[in-house]
């Protein structure tokens, strides 16, 4: 979907920061691990949610409000701070992050980074179908894939769970 485009550190992935926390969480949530693991494994998660609380205005930053003011995780954030390509699937994997750490930490503003992901999915979701066709892969290139309207049905629906 981004050929082309070459992206150079630092440079983070709102959708890999998300699936970093999930992953640390659950190595955390294992049976069997000494708690010296468990507390790197969750140390890392801290680490891995610290790094969605740079704002546009960070370098390298991964989540901006949009013009209309809905929170976005951008998977793809461009060098102009607050610009991304809005990406769907990346947007609710750093969701699921989210939501993992959260019901691990209690962390109310991991709750209300996940409300307001919500929000902007709830928002966005006309856009994203395209009615008796394949769904948008981002907001920005309105680029229609058959490979990617699998996985924005099986992500939605694991968001309604």
């Amino acid at each position: 979907m981004h050929s082309g485009v070459d992206y150079k550190a630092p440079w983070y992935s709102g959708m890999a920061q998300g699936e970093a926390i999930s992953l640390f969480v659950q190595l955390a949530q294992l049976e069997g691990i000494t708690e010296s693991e468990r507390t790197l494994y969750m140390a890392a998660a801290h680490g891995a949610f610290s790094s969605l609380l740079r704002g546009d205005n960070g370098v390298p930053w991964c989540v901006n409000k949009d013009r209309a003011g809905y929170l976005w995780i951008q998977e793809y954030p461009f060098k102009t701070a607050g610009a991304g390509d809005y990406t769907y699937n990346g947007m609710v994997f750093a969701m699921f992050g989210l939501w993992d750490y959260f019901q691990a930490t209690g962390n109310a503003l991991a709750a209300k980074l996940y409300d307001g992901a919500c929000t902007t999915m709830a928002r966005y979701f006309p856009l994203l179908r395209n009615a008796r066709g394949l769904s948008y892969y981002c907001q920005t290139h309105r680029i229609q894939t058959d490979s990617y309207h699998p996985h924005h049905i099986t992500l939605w629906r694991q968001l309604h769970w």
